[in-house]
This record gives C-alpha cells, sequence and structure tokens, in this order.
C-alpha cells in the first residue's frame, strides 16, 4: 500500500476481508488466500510422499479439494505458509505476511497513511470540492469526482462474520478517524434475502450498517458530533434488477429520505458535500461490464446542466447522478479502455475511479498514451 501510495500516486484501494474461525480478519480475496493453501498444502503432501512411502494420498487429495478457509486461524495459515519463520518479533512477521490482518495491521497503516497526508498538505487532503474538466475552453463541474482517498472495504459473508465483529471494525473505524475515507460495501437488500449457497451466512449487511448510522445520526442531532459510516453500494451487472436504474434510484432515495436532515457530511467518497450529501450511500461499486446505455441513464447529461437545474430530476435521479463510482475489476487494457470511453456529451468520464489488480499497469499505460499524443 506504501508503495502504491507514494510510488503510484494510488489513493483508492479496494480491500476484501475474510473472516477466520479465531475472529482474525484477514485482508485477502478467499479465492487468492485459498490458492495459497491450496499449494502450501500440495508441497506438504510431497514432502510427506517422499519421507514415507504411505499410499493415502487419495484421502489428502479429498481433504485439498474441501479447503474451507474460514476454519482456518491465522497461526494455523501462518504456519502453513512458512509466514511465521523467520525469526524477529511477532508483529514484524506478521507486518510482512502478504495477507495482512485488516483490522489491527492494515486498517491502523492506511490511517497513518491518511493523516500524514492531511497533516503534511496545506490543502485538504479531500482536494478541491469541484473538479474542473477543460475542453475546448469551457469549464465543466464534474460532481462525482473523489475527492481524496478512499478505502473500500468487502466484507465477505460467512459463518465467522457477526454483526459483533461488524460492529467492533466500524468502531476501529471511528477510533482510527477514518470515517471521511472509507465506504463499506453493500449489496442492494433483497440480495440478502436469498443469500449465496457458498457464503454460509444469513448476515445482513445492509440492515446493521443502517441501523449504526440511524443510531450515530440520532447521536448527533444530541450534538455528540457522531459520524456515520460511508456505505457503498456494490451493482452486478448479472443481476436484473441491480440493472434496473430506477430501482437503484429508488434505494439511493429512501436512503437519503432516512438521513436528509444530515447536511454537513465531509465523506471523502461524498462528492457534492451539499444538502445532498445527507445519505448514507454515499458511492455506487458497479461491474464495469454494464452496457453504455446503463451508464447514460446513471449520469444522465448531468455535464450540460447547472446546478440550478437539479429540479429537472427526480430526487432518486439527482442523488445518483452525483454519487462517485469506483467499477470493478479491470483485469486488462481493453477493460481499462472500455471504462474510460464510458464519456459524457463533454467527454467527461462517467467512473471516478477503477479497481484494478494491477494498476500500475495501467498507469504505465495512460502515461504512455499520453505522451504518445502529446
Amino acid at each position: 500500500m506504501t508503495a502504491l501510495w507514494y510510488g503510484g500516486g494510488i489513493k483508492c484501494f479496494d480491500i476484501d476481508v475474510v473472516v477466520l474461525s479465531d475472529g482474525t480478519m484477514l485482508a485477502t480475496h478467499p479465492k487468492r488466500i485459498t490458492t495459497a493453501i491450496s499449494k502450501a498444502l500440495e508441497q506438504r503432501h510431497q514432502h510427506q510422499q517422499r519421507n514415507n512411502n504411505n499410499n493415502d494420498d487419495k484421502e489428502k487429495e479429498e481433504e485439498k479439494d474441501v479447503i474451507k478457509i474460514e476454519e482456518y486461524t491465522v497461526d494455523s495459515i501462518y504456519d502453513l505458509l512458512l509466514l511465521s519463520s523467520g525469526g524477529g518479533e511477532e508483529e514484524e512477521k506478521n507486518n510482512n505476511s502478504p495477507f495482512p490482518i485488516f483490522d489491527t495491521e492494515l486498517l491502523p497503516h492506511y490511517a497513518d497513511l491518511v493523516h500524514t497526508t492531511s497533516t503534511s498538505n496545506t490543502s485538504s487532503p479531500r482536494g478541491q470540492q469541484q473538479v474542473h474538466h477543460h475542453q475546448q475552453e469551457e469549464e465543466v463541474i464534474v460532481p462525482w469526482m473523489l475527492r481524496g482517498p478512499l478505502l473500500n472495504i468487502d466484507l465477505k459473508l460467512g459463518p465467522y462474520l457477526t454483526e459483533k465483529r461488524v460492529l467492533e471494525l466500524l468502531q476501529s473505524i471511528t477510533d482510527l478517524g477514518l470515517e471521511d475515507y472509507i465506504a463499506i460495501c453493500v449489496s442492494p437488500p433483497e440480495a440478502y434475502d436469498y443469500p449465496s449457497s457458498s457464503s454460509s451466512s444469513s448476515l445482513n449487511l445492509w440492515k446493521i450498517l443502517h441501523s449504526y448510522n440511524n443510531d450515530k445520526k440520532m447521536e448527533t442531532e444530541k450534538k455528540k458530533k457522531k459520524k456515520i459510516i460511508a456505505l457503498g453500494l456494490v451493482l452486478r451487472d448479472l443481476v436484473p434488477d441491480e440493472k434496473n436504474v430506477n430501482r437503484i434510484q429508488q434505494l439511493v432515495s429512501q436512503d437519503y429520505d432516512l438521513y436528509k436532515s444530515d447536511s454537513n457530511s465531509d465523506s471523502g467518497a461524498d462528492a457534492g458535500a451539499d444538502a445532498d450529501s445527507g445519505g448514507s450511500i454515499k458511492l455506487l461499486i458497479p461491474s464495469f461490464k454494464f452496457e453504455k446505455e446503463w451508464y447514460n441513464t446513471i449520469r444522465g447529461e448531468v455535464a450540460n446542466r447547472s446546478s440550478e437545474n437539479d429540479n429537472d430530476y427526480s430526487t432518486g435521479a439527482r442523488l445518483l447522478r452525483r454519487l462517485p463510482m469506483t467499477v470493478w475489476t479491470i483485469d486488462t487494457i481493453q477493460d481499462y479502455q472500455y471504462v474510460t470511453s464510458m464519456t459524457t456529451t463533454n467527454g467527461i468520464v462517467m467512473a471516478s475511479a477503477v479497481v484494478a489488480n494491477n494498476p500500475m499497469k495501467f498507469i504505465e499505460h495512460a502515461i504512455t498514451a499520453e505522451s504518445t499524443t502529446a
């Protein structure tokens, strides 16, 4: 994270979190840690086979095929991957792990980066409240531009992701002063009514997080000045309801109505910082595979309209078109080019940022393209 922050200028991150049987929040995608464990088990089996000629490999192969990440503890994973060997203090060893503990290692590190940046710069770490796009000497306001550092937290549902564990994480975010720089990923509420069979969890993140924010909102009205936690609405192109922009507008509008009196929000995920910032949903996180028509409907002709024309839209449409959008997951230059080709009539890219597994590749591509056209 430090190398990307200072070396690549990347200050927008999307991190997956898996909760293990001991309650540890591991910063990793389930597939990534599963692959690492599978390789480690394979190496262990090969080593055992060389040391003894037992022919019980069939049973071991079956064991490898049903890896349940959540059933591991952080110690058992580190031991299996030989991450706790090599000497030195335990804290130092864990910090060198490719699978750091999210809430006690990675999150405080992110907080250090954010707060160091905000104190070392004369301007706010969120930058300008409005970003301008120059085209033919015309200045156009881009309301959905990210204004500063942002960390999307994607909590993977599982048997050990409990409401208690979620609330502990929210408290950690508050203690670290990161409310303005965090967005927790949530699916539309109906997604939790029919959870995936692979998640083995009935936890309703939508309900828990909105309940938490509603409590914070009430505390704010009592002058305790508690900030809510921003939510990022995850949208999948294969789910019909999530292609329905009217449905998304409805969700955003309902959310705004719940928190609309909170007009002083200053979230890093919130582009507007105006009367429309009262909602808990401050970010869209769609799959990049939505069609251009979907992007157009989300953004409308905002680049051609002044703020006086906001009343031309319904509440949901007005709120939706102003929300920042981080688009996932970009793996190839072609994917990147597809997203950046989604522009308004004034040539403004409709996405605010992309989630990429190899972000430096796209930065290098952008620099090369710019130098070629210069």
